[in-house]
């Protein structure tokens, strides 16, 4: 991991205090890391704190996408992001979806509609639906 540099602003989280390791993940200047750890590690919280920091570093919510496996995956992160500190707009503004929501959604979006304006973002939207 590429580590941050001493002028980046580091997210403080309001309600978790995160290990060394979350902190370096956290602030690691990489455009993608891949966090492999058992079950109960805390891998949400992490990529919780991940998303934090890119939106402090100024990233629109609209450009963050969460791949998750599961439908209570995407709401725990969706919880651990509340629990971090992020407002529930931002949180909404953002694509969370499981992989297969988020595919057959893409896939039919291609293929019904993908020659008209605006069409992946109603894709988004259906995907949006389909996970809550």
């Amino acid at each position: 991991m590429v580590p941050h540099k001493m002028t980046d602003p580091i997210f403080i989280p309001v309600n978790i205090s995160p290990t060394a390791e979350q902190r370096l993940i956290q602030a690691a200047r990489d455009r993608h890391v891949v966090i492999e750890a058992n079950a109960g590690a805390a891998k949400t919280t992490s990529l919780a704190l991940r998303i934090a920091q890119a939106l402090l570093r100024g990233a629109a919510p609209s450009m963050i996408l969460a791949l998750t496996y599961t439908k209570p995956a995407v709401r725990a992160l969706r919880q651990q992001l509340q629990r971090v500190g992020i407002a529930a707009d931002l949180i909404d503004g953002m694509h969370i979806h499981t992989f297969e929501s988020f595919s057959a959604r893409l896939l039919a979006s291609i293929e019904g509609q993908g020659n008209r304006p605006g069409s992946h973002q109603a894709a988004a939207r259906a995907c949006r639906l389909e996970d809550d």
